[in-house]
C-alpha cells in the first residue's frame, strides 16, 4: 500500500480500530488528522503520528454534533487542502 501524499481524517481515532487505522495509514505515508472526543488520548495519537515522519491534526470533535463536525472538516480543509480518505470509526 502507498497512502503517500494523500490526506486521512479518522473519527473515532483516540484508541482502538480508529487509532490503529490512522497510524497504519500514517506508516504508509498518509498525513493525517485524528479526531474523538478524548481529547488527551487524541493529542497522544497525534504525537505517535508525527514520530512516524507524518503531519498530524488532533481534533476534539463529538460526531453526534453536526457543528463539531463542520468545524473540523474546515480546520483539516485549513492545514492540508483537501480530505482524500476518510474512515469512520467513531
Amino acid at each position: 500500500m502507498n497512502f503517500k501524499n494523500r490526506v486521512a481524517m479518522v473519527t473515532g481515532a483516540a484508541q482502538g480500530i480508529g487509532k490503529a487505522t490512522a497510524l497504519v495509514l500514517a506508516q504508509y505515508g498518509a498525513d493525517i488528522a485524528v479526531s474523538d472526543v478524548k481529547e488527551q488520548k487524541i493529542k497522544q495519537t497525534a504525537d505517535e503520528i508525527n514520530l512516524l515522519g507524518r503531519q498530524s491534526l488532533g481534533l476534539r470533535i463529538d460526531v453526534s454534533v453536526k457543528s463539531e463536525i463542520v468545524r473540523g472538516v474546515d480546520k483539516v480543509l485549513e492545514k492540508f487542502g483537501r480530505i482524500d480518505i476518510l474512515v469512520n470509526a467513531a
